[in-house]
């Protein structure tokens, strides 16, 4: 919000004839304005729902890519800030004043900005990147400025620096029609402390048993077969239960055990990578306090 409210009002431009001794008021107060524009934001993530929220604080209507598969969170929150959604990527960019990205880098994204998608945008419009550089192709964003097609704000950069500080020349971050700053989107006294304590919100929760915001887990269940074990909460039950899995040569891919409400029962769901026999359910349920043991493959058969 910040880099597009620079862009609009050109404050930038205007602090450096300040500064330069220059009066222009008349040249900086000629500005469209924000209220009543459009913004198509490419990414409805956690962060592209922030930004959604600001921009219609500003009277800015909402616009993104309709999507299957987006987590009944994410479509309760864009009904509550009322983000309309496009059939396709040309509508979304013609129907934009302003388009917004937070996207992840990857092969789907990489180059994402070229003249194709900058053809379809409105003449004049406003196009922001603080996600990640390799989006845009920067020669072809080039061309549209020098056309003066639009104008952009822009906080990272294909080639940028991976230091802190370095001599570093970019044509596109010195391009009179871009507002440009150093990657520092996330560099405030605030979101450093709030990234600091949602790692700690993770940390205490796995010290609880519960994984959260896990990325690499598989997508399925990687098993061959399911072991039900019904039995008395007891010190050693499972332990005894791994032992003979352990012993028939047979990996355990995930489990999870269920005290009931009492805690004198509790039930255990045990996937396993192999086959399970006859012998081994029977073995298995007749350890101490194991009250059943049943088996099903994953794909449903018993």
């Amino acid at each position: 919000m910040g880099l597009l409210l620079a862009v609009d009002r050109r404050i930038v431009d205007g602090t450096v004839d300040l500064r330069a001794g220059r009066w222009e008021k008349k040249k900086y107060g000629d500005a469209r304005g924000l209220l009543g524009s459009t913004m198509g934001i490419l990414g409805l993530g956690s962060i592209g729902l922030e930004v959604a929220q600001r921009a219609r604080a500003f009277g800015i209507e909402v616009r993104a890519l309709a999507k299957r598969g987006r987590s009944t969170d994410v479509e309760e929150r864009a009904a509550d800030l009322r983000i309309d959604m496009a059939d396709s990527l040309p509508e979304l960019l013609a129907s934009c004043d302003i388009v917004s990205l937070h996207l992840p880098s990857g092969k789907d994204t990489a180059g994402l900005v070229d003249d194709e998608f900058l053809g379809h945008m409105k003449r004049g419009s406003i196009l922001l990147n603080t996600s990640r550089g390799d989006i845009v192709d920067e020669d072809a964003l080039i061309r549209a400025l020098d056309d003066d097609a639009l104008r952009a704000g822009l906080d990272v950069y294909a080639d940028e620096p991976g230091s802190g500080q370095a001599e570093w020349t970019s044509k596109l971050a010195q391009h009179p029609r871009v507002v440009a700053t150093h990657h520092i989107g996330a560099s405030t006294e605030q979101a450093q402390q709030a990234i600091a304590a949602g790692v700690v919100e993770i940390i205490d929760a796995f010290v609880q048993g519960e994984m959260r915001n896990c990325v690499n887990l598989t997508p399925s269940r990687i098993g061959s077969v399911t072991l039900t074990v019904r039995h008395l909460d007891r010190i050693g039950v499972l332990a005894r239960v791994l032992d003979r899995l352990s012993h028939a040569r047979l990996n355990v891919e995930h489990m999870e055990n269920q005290i009931f409400r009492g805690g004198d029962a509790a039930l255990a769901t045990i996937d396993v990578a192999g086959s399970v026999s006859g012998d081994l359910l029977a073995e298995l349920g007749a350890l101490p306090d194991v009250l059943g043991v049943s088996a099903t493959t994953i794909d449903g058969t018993e």
